[in-house]
Formats: structure tokens, sequence, C-alpha cells
């Protein structure tokens, strides 16, 4: 049985205010706007989340605060890890294998360059990913995954899709 892994960077963040640290940015009124609309895009696929985890930083609470509110999902479906704000890709990879046999669809919400890095280790892809050169904040990438994470290697998965939010058509 496969499962699904569904990678989101946090929408776009702003540095206007040099005060607050990195941890503490907000998402501009763009950000919001694009965090919204991929909540509604994950409704409208549509996508089953069973756990989401999440980096605690502001930018990344906000945005996924759109796709909880969205998807309906439960105190228990939700998971504020540490360790994502600052990963690197073994850190990840250390962190999914912690989910070893559930659930059946995870969503990770993070930071580049580490969610890139991980979305093209586990795609087996070492160039652009569907055309794009890089992983820009609210895209969403959808990987079917193998049953078992003990031990993900490169080319594991296979990309179901990667969506940024100005191609997404609402209506």
């Amino acid at each position: 049985m496969t499962r699904q892994l569904i990678l989101m960077r946090h929408a776009k963040s702003s540095w206007e205010d040099q005060s607050l640290s990195d941890f503490e940015r907000p998402l501009t009124p763009r950000g919001r706007r694009a965090a919204k609309k991929m909540a509604r895009y994950l409704v409208q696929v549509p996508i089953k989340v069973d756990l989401l985890v999440s980096s605690p930083a502001r930018r990344t609470d906000e945005t996924a605060q759109n796709i909880i509110k969205a998807l309906k999902l439960e105190r228990d479906q939700i998971m504020w890890r540490e360790e994502v704000y600052e990963a690197d890709l073994t850190d990840l990879l250390h962190l999914l294998e912690e989910f070893k046999t559930a659930p059946q669809a995870l969503m990770l919400i993070g930071h580049n360059p580490a969610l890139e890095e991980l979305l093209r280790y586990l795609s087996g892809g070492t160039g652009e990913v569907e055309g794009q050169k890089y992983f820009p904040t609210a895209t969403v990438a959808r990987l079917s995954m193998p049953a078992q994470w003990e031990k993900l290697r490169m080319g594991s998965a296979s990309l179901i899709e990667c969506v940024r939010p100005r191609f997404v058509v609402e209506g």
C-alpha cells in the first residue's frame, strides 16, 4: 500500500520589521492570500491529511492555520516540531522515518532549502521539478511514497504534482 507525503513551503513572509527575529517573521498580505488560495486548492482536489507536521515559526504557523481550518483538522492531527525550522535534508529524512507505518497521508509545512532538497531527493530529481527551478513560497508538492519509511532512499517516491499558487485556477 502506498502512502502520500504532501510538502508545502510557507507562504511569502515579511522582512519589513527589522526588530523581529527570523523565527518571528509574519506573512505578507500576498502570503496570506496565497496560503488561503492553496488551502482552498487542497479542499478542491480533494486531499485528505491524516497528520500535519509544521515548523513552529510564525510564517509556517500562519500558513498551517489556513490548511488546518480548510481541511478541518483536529488537534490530534497536528504536530509542531522545532527541528523543522532549521532542518536540512538529513533532519527531514530522520523526522519522516519516525512515522514508520502511519499515517496514510502526512503533510509537512516547512522551509527552504530543506523542503526543495527533500522533494528532489525523494523524487530522484537533480534538476528542475516540473519545470520549476526552485520551490517557491506556498508551493505544494504531493508524492506517492512507499509503505515503509524506515529507510527512505533517493528516488523512493513518485511526484504526483507540484503546484504553485499562481497556477491555481479557482472557480
